[in-house]
């Protein structure tokens, strides 16, 4: 009698086995990165960039460093980067070339 009992709990483990192994399949499939991404096309200031155009615009603005987010930035020339900050709930927009040195900062 125990062999029946057995055979059906292989098959169980089976079907089991192979439903888990199609989840994983399909979970892999939905994380794959989308072939025409927008993002992929914006080349963004290096992170030390817009962290030394929101120091600047501290002064400028005479505003607490904390108080100031650089919100997004982008190549605006060959060797030069534009970052947009959040001032305190204004706006700014920073101008910055690759080496480190500050162009501009103007209300944006």
């Amino acid at each position: 009698m125990n062999k029946p009992y057995s055979r059906a709990g292989a098959w169980i483990a089976l079907a089991g086995v192979a439903l888990l192994g199609l989840g994983c399949s399909q979970g892999q499939q939905a994380a794959a990165p989308q072939a025409h991404s927008v993002r992929a096309a914006v080349e963004t200031a290096p992170a030390d960039l817009q962290l030394l155009c929101a120091a600047e615009a501290a002064k400028v603005y005479s505003t607490p460093a904390e108080k100031i987010l650089p919100v997004s930035s982008a190549r605006s020339g060959q060797s030069s980067y534009d970052v947009e900050l959040d001032v305190a709930g204004r706006r700014a927009r920073c101008t910055i070339d690759e080496s480190g040195t500050l162009v501009t900062v103007v209300d944006a």
